[in-house]
């Protein structure tokens, strides 16, 4: 029973992990969006 635990909250984990890298991905692309845009408004 305390296995089945470890195994759900590791799950749960893993799933706030992946959420995370997937909000840190979007900030990274949309930074590097500005930051193109930026770069062209000066060149």
């Amino acid at each position: 029973m305390k296995l089945l635990n470890t195994i759900k909250s590791y799950a749960d984990f893993l799933k706030i992990k992946k959420a995370a890298l997937k909000q840190l991905a979007t900030e990274i692309r949309d930074y590097l969006i500005n930051l193109g845009k930026e770069k062209s408004i000066h060149w």
